[in-house]
């Protein structure tokens, strides 16, 4: 307390100096015969900042029939607040800019609520476009200026706005890509995608990788909901032939086991559902869904577990697969699948995307022997690792994770894995030159890196040029921070704050390293600290949502949502 005391005298002072360097400018200006300030009663004191639709700024794949709306306010005088607002909301920007709310004109609206406003205006379309501004009514009855414009995109409400079946590989256990081509004709306007690949999916268009999204999309109970996400294709296509493709993999979807794996368990074989709408100027639309005509193969990932790691064989890759003009003869065509039997669900189930954040790079390095050696990267983190390399055809980097190491230096996996079971990343080289890897389907909470390398009979070591873990989390925005002149305070919420997000993905978890799964103590007990740091509206949507997913017919809620197993 004594600390935060502290911090705050120090803060008001500076606001002081700060405020009192501000008068005596604005003092100085008046002496020279600058114009006078207007009387406030005639200037409004708030202005709108700020708009959300459903928690999200300007978001795709909105699938509720009555989103709900928010936005901030911000004034310059104390104890400020909004008495009434009015929204409009209209179909074109171009219809919005000129103040007219062709889907809806709330008219001033006696309130001062600024969240969870329901859209109660003309019904909306799937895919449809809503442009949207507010302006708000101060304590004097003096109006603000409109907001700037806003806008959300609908996604798909009804399983009947599906234009596409769910494609699957044959077995369970089999990693799988999959590849369209078509043909985009003068004149797009807009290509929106929906798309679900189950258990983690990766979509690309013409050879590059569609957002910066990771571990898409969330996990949930899939027999009860299958999340999709929305993406605006529009700056990727090209008119003439186009070509798009999903890499799948397991996730917590299908827990295979063969290395450590907290439990086992699969909702079937790896399968995946696209829909892309096409719209162009004169008013057409196209729709290019999955079915008998995509194809498949396996792909160079040949492990892929959630909790077991990934393996990565370069030789197998085939370059080009994912743009137009590949040959694809001896690929399969894609087989027809049921979905897992949940109901396909957009941004209203869905937790914000994991990203990446930050790179830690090594502070120290320390070569065990010749063909090991541990990359100390400074801070125990949810990661997945980046590496750099060059050798020959079929030499092997095999990575493990650890928060500890053992008195020789050595990676200690015990936190991680009790029973000893390994759990690691492993990349085979194609050789030819330097090779760049970046694991897609596997994360690990860690410190310690330890690299072992091995290379055919005769061949020199495989050499490592770089290695960095890259940072994975939940994008909930930041909310909140804690800052104290006591050294030792700040620490501890350093520590704290590390542990956040560490196990802020699709799901509270409990660890990022051994169990993984949403204890339901998340929320309660420990969501108090959270909120403070976080802007946690979605994250926490989507527990809310796995938590009557799994709900029992006796009315029972589990300890895990979603419960994958009973312990």
């Amino acid at each position: 307390m004594q600390a935060k005391i502290s911090s705050w005298i120090e803060h008001w002072k500076l606001s002081a100096i700060c405020l009192t360097g501000v008068l005596t400018l604005l003092m100085t200006l008046n002496v020279r015969g600058a114009a006078p300030r207007v009387p406030s009663e005639t200037v409004p004191a708030l202005t709108v900042r700020d708009l959300r639709c459903e928690y999200v700024s300007n978001p795709l794949g909105v699938d509720v029939a009555a989103p709900r709306l928010f936005w901030k306010l911000e004034s310059s005088t104390r104890n400020e607040g909004q008495t009434a607002y009015e929204i409009l909301a209209s179909s074109t920007a171009g219809a919005l800019a000129k103040d007219m709310g062709d889907l809806w004109d709330t008219g001033k609206v006696a309130s001062d609520e600024t969240i969870q406003i329901s859209y109660q205006g003309k019904p909306l379309k799937s895919s449809q476009q809503v442009f949207w501004k507010v302006r708000v009514w101060d304590k004097d009855g003096a109006v603000s200026a409109w907001s700037p414009q806003a806008k959300w995109t609908m996604g798909l409400l009804d399983r009947a706005d599906w234009h596409a079946q769910w494609i699957a590989a044959e077995k369970a256990s089999e990693t799988l890509r999959l590849r369209r081509e078509f043909t985009v004709k003068p004149g797009l306007k807009r290509a929106l995608a929906y798309v679900s690949g189950l258990g983690y999916y990766e979509l690309s268009v013409n050879g590059r990788k569609a957002g910066d999204d990771l571990l898409s999309p969330g996990w949930t109970k899939y027999d009860k909901t299958c999340l999709y996400d929305s993406h605006d294709l529009t700056p990727l296509l090209k008119e003439g032939r186009n070509a798009v493709g999903l890499l799948l993999g397991n996730g917590m979807y299908n827990v295979e086991g063969k290395r450590y794996t907290k439990f086992k368990g699969s909702f079937g074989p790896l399968k995946a559902i696209l829909q892309l709408r096409l719209e162009y100027a004169d008013g057409t639309t196209e729709m290019i869904g999955t079915d008998e005509k995509w194809r498949t193969s396996p792909g160079p990932i040949t492990f892929s577990d959630v909790y077991g790691g990934e393996d990565y064989d370069a030789r197998l890759d085939q370059a080009g697969w994912n743009q137009p003009g590949f040959d694809d003869a001896k690929w399969q065509p894609a087989r027809l699948a049921p979905g897992p039997g949940g109901k396909l669900k957009g941004l209203s189930a869905a937790a914000p995307p994991i990203r990446a954040f930050e790179v830690l790079k090594p502070v120290s390095v320390k070569h065990l022997s010749p063909s090991v050696t541990v990359y100390d990267l400074g801070q125990n983190a949810a990661l997945i690792p980046r590496i750099t390399v060059e050798g020959t055809a079929g030499s092997v980097l095999r990575i493990l994770p650890a928060e500890l190491l053992n008195p020789d230096g050595s990676a200690n996996r015990r936190s991680a894995e009790p029973n000893l079971a390994p759990s690691y990343w492993q990349y085979t080289l194609a050789g030819g030159g330097r090779e760049m890897w970046f694991p897609k389907f596997f994360y690990h909470g860690a410190r310690y890196l330890q690299v072992e390398c091995s290379a055919p009979q005769g061949d020199k070591l495989p050499v490592v040029e770089s290695l960095e873990g890259v940072v994975i989390h939940s994008s909930s925005p930041p909310a909140g921070m804690f800052e104290s002149s006591n050294e030792l305070f700040d620490r501890i919420y350093k520590l704290v704050r590390w542990a956040q997000v560490n196990n802020m993905v699709s799901v509270l978890t409990d660890c990022p390293h051994r169990e993984r799964l949403g204890w339901l103590e998340q929320y309660h007990l420990n969501g108090p600290s959270l909120r403070y740091d976080f802007n946690l509206g979605r994250l926490f949507t989507k527990g809310m949502s796995d938590m009557a997913d799994s709900q029992l017919a006796d009315g029972l809620v589990p300890d895990i949502a979603p419960e994958y197993t009973i312990f």
